[in-house]
C-alpha cells in the first residue's frame, strides 16, 4: 500500500483506489461529531439548490450548513453537532469538504478524517489492499487552511512509522491560522477547536456512499451500510397484467357450471370418521359381552349382599358409557 497526498485538485477525479478528504476545520469534524452521537442517517449534499429541495419535504432531519440555506439549519459546527439529537438523521452541506468528496467520487472508498479521529483513521487504512490518496479539503476552499495539509502530512509520517500527531499540531499552533479562526470564525471556534484538535477524541471513521443520481451522499461510519439508500429506494409496483380486448361482434362465452368436487380435505376426515365409528363400535361390542358375563356371575352369587352391591355399580358404570359411544 502506498500513502500520497494531493498536490492539485486535477489528481482527484481519475482516482480510483482508497480516497481520504482530510478537513479539520470542520466539514469531517462535524461528521465525526455526528455519528458519534449516534445518527445512522448523515446526507451530505454539495449544492444548496438540492439541500433546500431536500428538506422541503423531509422536516425531520437536522441541518448543519456552513452555507446560506432557505431551511431551517445550523452551522457546519462540531460542538452543536455534538448537541443534537442522536434519533433525528442529519445532513450536512460542508462547502470545501463536500466539493472535494464530489471531485473524487469515483473512488472505490472515500473517508473523511482529521485529528479528531486519526488513530482510528490510520488504522482503518492500515487495512487496505489499495493504495490511498490523502486529499487536503483546503484545496477546494479560500486555500489558506493550513491544518488540512499538516494532518495528512502526519496522518501519512504515522501509518509509515516515522512520526506522531502531536508534532503537527505543534506545528500549527507556529501559524496564524488559529488566531484568525479564533477572532474572524463563527461563535463556536473555540469550542469547534477543541473538538477538531483533540487528538483521536471522535473516534469513528465516516465512509461516504453516493446515491445512483449523484445527488447526494451517505455518510456512515465505515464497515456500515448505507441504511438511508436502502431506505430510499422506491417500491417497484409489479406491472398490472393487460386485459384481453373483448370482441363485440361476439357475445361473451357463458361458463358451464360443473358440480363441485369433493375436497380432498373431506374425503380424508370421512374415512377418519368411518374408523372411527369401526373402532367404537368394536370397542361396544365388547362391552355388552363383558357385561352379559358380569350379569351372569351376578345372578349366581345374588345370595351375597356385596355381589349385589357390584351389580348395581356396574350397572351405572356401563349405563354412562354406552351413551358416550353411541349418542
Amino acid at each position: 500500500m502506498n500513502v500520497l497526498i494531493a498536490r492539485g485538485k486535477e489528481e482527484c477525479p481519475s482516482w480510483t483506489d482508497v480516497a481520504v478528504i482530510i478537513d479539520v476545520l470542520r466539514g469531517a469534524t462535524t461528521a465525526c461529531a455526528l455519528l458519534k452521537r449516534g445518527k445512522r442517517d448523515v446526507l451530505l449534499f454539495n449544492d444548496v439548490q438540492k439541500a433546500d429541495a431536500f428538506l422541503a419535504h423531509h422536516a425531520d432531519f437536522e441541518a448543519f450548513s456552513d452555507e446560506p440555506l432557505t431551511a431551517s439549519h445550523a452551522d457546519n459546527s462540531p460542538y452543536l453537532a455534538s448537541k443534537s439529537v442522536a434519533r433525528q438523521p442529519g445532513l450536512l452541506l460542508a462547502s470545501s469538504g463536500c466539493k472535494a468528496s464530489w471531485d473524487v467520487r469515483r473512488a472505490g472508498v472515500v473517508l473523511l478524517g482529521g485529528f479528531c479521529n486519526f488513530y482510528a483513521l490510520a488504522e482503518t487504512l492500515t487495512s487496505q489492499p489499495k493504495d490511498v490518496l490523502l486529499i487536503p479539503a483546503a484545496m477546494f476552499g479560500p486555500g489558506n487552511e493550513e491544518e488540512d495539509l499538516l494532518c495528512a502530512e502526519a496522518l501519512k509520517d504515522f501509518i509509515q512509522g516515522v512520526g506522531m500527531p502531536e508534532c503537527a499540531l505543534g506545528d500549527f499552533g507556529n501559524t496564524m491560522r488559529m488566531v484568525e479562526f479564533h477572532k474572524n470564525g463563527p461563535k463556536t471556534a473555540e469550542k469547534d477547536s477543541r473538538l477538531a484538535f483533540k487528538i483521536n477524541g471522535l473516534p469513528v471513521v465516516p465512509q461516504v456512499t453516493f446515491a445512483e443520481d449523484g445527488a447526494y451522499a451517505v455518510c456512515h461510519p465505515y464497515g456500515s451500510p448505507a441504511h438511508w439508500l436502502e431506505v430510499a429506494k422506491p417500491a417497484v409496483a409489479p406491472a398490472p397484467a393487460a386485459e384481453p380486448a373483448e370482441d363485440p361482434a361476439q357475445p361473451a362465452a357463458v361458463q358451464e357450471e360443473t358440480p363441485a368436487q369433493e375436497p380432498a380435505q373431506a374425503k380424508e376426515a370421512a374415512v377418519k370418521t368411518s374408523s372411527l365409528k369401526s373402532l367404537f363400535g368394536g370397542l361396544a361390542n365388547s362391552v355388552k359381552e363383558e357385561a352379559l358375563s358380569l350379569k351372569e356371575k351376578a345372578a349366581e352369587a345374588a345370595a351375597d349382599p356385596k355381589a349385589a352391591e357390584a351389580k348395581s355399580k356396574l350397572k351405572g358404570f356401563f349405563s354412562d358409557i354406552v351413551p358416550f359411544i353411541f349418542p
